[in-house]
C-alpha cells in the first residue's frame, strides 16, 4: 500500500476517534490476517499482533479532500 494511503487511513482513524484534536498520534496498523476476534470482547475490540505503528497529526486539508471535517462529523459522518 502507497505510504500516502497509509497516512490517509491513519488520519481518518484519528479524526473518528477520541484524539481527534490531538497532534502526533500514535495508530497501529497490520494485516487482516493478524486480526482476531474473541467471544469475551465489547463490541468493536480486537486482538492483533504483528503489527507497526504510524504517527499522524491530522492535516485539514487531507480530511477536507477526503469528505471528513467537523461538520460531517457533527451529523454523524
Amino acid at each position: 500500500m502507497p505510504l500516502r494511503t497509509q497516512n490517509e487511513a491513519a488520519m481518518l482513524a484519528v479524526f473518528h476517534s477520541s484524539q481527534s484534536g490531538s497532534a502526533k498520534v500514535a495508530v497501529d496498523y497490520t494485516e487482516v490476517r493478524n486480526i482476531r476476534k474473541t467471544g469475551d470482547l465489547k463490541p468493536g475490540m480486537v486482538l492483533y499482533e504483528s503489527y507497526q505503528t504510524a504517527y499522524v497529526t491530522p492535516e485539514e486539508a487531507v480530511l477536507a479532500r477526503l469528505g471528513a471535517s467537523p461538520k460531517a462529523r457533527e451529523q454523524g459522518g
